[in-house]
């Protein structure tokens, strides 16, 4: 009996921890001064995500690049999903050469059906298809 209550209240816990999180596809651009990117975020799992990115520098040429299995937690009473791969976010980066570094992106917000990318002001990626960019 003992056992059963503790494998219950496992259950809820894991529940609580990965709520009603985000679920799909999140998409975004944005045209700055020094160029323009393109990203789409899919959710794969309660824990990871895929991301495929693109980055058209001023005056220069687009470079793609995608990485898969992107480990982040989610907590759902604030909404805080933190990325917890941010080597694969760097690598993502560097094979695009965007003006960023991974720290700027480790922290999002999801309400409603959007993320947002915090440490960008707020950056808002709309939920969309699940077609890729690449």
């Amino acid at each position: 009996m003992r056992s059963l209550i503790s494998g219950g209240i496992l259950l809820v816990l894991v529940y609580c921890s990965v709520g009603d999180g985000p679920t799909g596809s999140y998409c975004g651009s944005i045209d700055t001064a020094l160029g323009k990117a393109t990203i789409r975020i899919a959710v794969a799992s309660p824990y990871t995500a895929d991301i495929d990115a693109s980055w058209i520098p001023r005056g220069g040429q687009e470079k793609r690049g995608s990485v898969t299995d992107v480990k982040f937690e989610y907590d759902a009473p604030t909404g805080a999903v933190t990325v917890i791969s941010l080597d694969k976010v760097q690598a993502l980066i560097n094979m695009i050469g965007a003006p960023l570094t991974a720290d700027m992106l480790v922290h999002l917000e999801y309400k409603g059906n959007a993320l947002y990318v915090v440490n960008l002001g707020n950056y808002r990626l709309d939920h969309c298809s699940h077609k890729v960019l690449l």
